[in-house]
Order: C-alpha cells, then structure tokens, then sequence
C-alpha cells in the first residue's frame, strides 16, 4: 500500500507539471550580454515582443550561468555559444554568439511547476503559471519570499510579488529595512522603492530621528528632499519630530 501511495504521489506531481506546461505558452525572446568596461560586471538584457526589454548587471560570478565562461564572453573573434540561466521560477535556455565581450542570440523560457507549490509554503498563493515568466525575469525567488515571510509580510499573491520584483524589492533590501528598525509591509516596499527610498537614505534620516516612519522618509523624497535637509532642520529645530519638520517645509519654512 505505502509503494502504490508513492506511485500515485508522483503520477499526481507529474500531472499538475503537465498542466502547467500546457497552460504556459512558449516564451522566446532575444538576450543581449555585455561586459561593462573596467568594472568586473556584465549587463544582461533580455528583449521580448513590441522591442520591450529588461536589462540588469551583475559583478560578474560563474553562477550567473550554467555552461558559459567568461573566457568565452571577452575573448576575442565570434564564438558560438549554448547555456543557460537558471532562476528559482525557470530556466533561460540561451543560444547566439560572442565576440569581444558581446554576445547575442535567442532564448527560450522553461517554467519551472515546482515553484508554485514552494511559494505557496512561504506564504504567496494564486500564483499562475503565466507569472513564471516575470518572476524569473525579475529574480523572485526563493530568497525574497523568505526574507517576506521573516519580516512577518505574508497572504500574499503572485502579482503582487511580481509587482514588488518589478520595483526592484529585495531580499537584502527587506532585510535591511528591518535592520534599520523599519516596520514594513508589501506596499510599503513598493512605494519605497517607487520614491527612491535607499537603504543609506533611510539610515541616514534614522539616526538624525530615530522614529522616522515609512510614511516619513517616502514623503521626504516625494518632495525632492535629501538627508542634508534633514540634518538642518534637526540643526535648526532639535526638538521637532520629521513629521513636525515635513509640516513646516509644505508651509514654506524650508529652514
């Protein structure tokens, strides 16, 4: 009995696999990667329908890629190429050329069913297989859902981590955030990358007011502000909270 539980366990997995495979139309594309001069990192854009493109750089790692060097990213003459970039939703099976570290070619999204069932685990439902595709393009993965769900931020959809990836939240940047004393939740993230918000921003503003709120430092960069003006008005009025601070500066007091 527990051998045939086993056998119809896996029979269901590959099944659910299957339908996600079927539901998701094949994705292709076209990839693009440079090696950016005298800074050790490589550019990586990828190019969809409609000439809509995404592009991100990385400090150059051979994890970046499974099957391509960098030898074969800067060296010189045209060099064929076939890897691949794997992400926690899919995989980016590549193919094109390389010369004198420029390469370009097409690609193919493999969807990864698995992920699906993981997210769920850490507290993101309803996610589509139709997301697989920005969720790997946008780097969610394992390790944002688990820096969401150690900052307590769960019951969360796919789209609305697609939506926080797009906006370039982070798992370091969660992680920061709540070094920093901050107590956030999923639009929070979002508005604060929206606004600019940047962990040295935020770190500079909480040590001139240690109980800045979200809402204070969003507010601070949606009217153009930057540390240094917080650091005046602290000089100026050292007794006055960042909200008393903010309401002086939208009634013309900037000083």
């Amino acid at each position: 009995m527990k051998k045939l539980s086993v056998v119809i366990l896996a029979f269901v997995a590959t099944l659910a696999a299957s339908r996600v495979d079927a539901q998701t139309p094949r994705i292709t594309g076209r990839w693009e990667i440079k090696e950016l001069p005298d800074t050790h990192r490589i550019q990586i854009i990828f190019f969809r329908a409609a000439n809509s493109m995404t592009g991100s750089n990385y400090a150059y790692t051979p994890l970046l890629f499974r099957g391509l060097t960098r030898e074969q990213i800067v060296g010189a003459g045209k060099t064929a190429a076939h890897f691949d970039i794997v992400r926690d939703a899919g995989t980016f099976v590549c193919e094109g050329n390389f010369n004198n570290g420029l390469g370009m070619g097409t690609f193919s999204f493999l969807p990864d069913p698995s992920f699906i069932a993981k997210a769920a685990t850490l507290g993101v439902s309803d996610v589509a297989s139709s997301q697989l595709f920005e969720m790997a393009l946008y780097e969610v993965g394992y390790g944002l859902l688990e820096a969401l769900r150690a900052a307590g931020i769960g019951g969360l959809t796919g789209a609305q981590v697609v939506r926080m990836g797009t906006q370039g939240v982070t798992a370091p940047y969660i992680q920061g955030a709540r070094q920093l004393g901050l107590a956030v939740t999923a639009s929070d993230l979002v508005a604060m990358r929206v606004h600019g918000v940047d962990l040295d921003f935020a770190q500079q503003v909480r040590q001139l007011y240690p109980t800045a709120s979200v809402q204070n430092l969003i507010e601070l960069r949606i009217h153009g502000l930057d540390a240094t003006f917080a650091r005046n008005m602290r000089k100026d009025y050292p007794l006055a909270s960042l909200g008393e601070v903010l309401v002086r500066f939208e009634h013309g007091i900037s000083r």
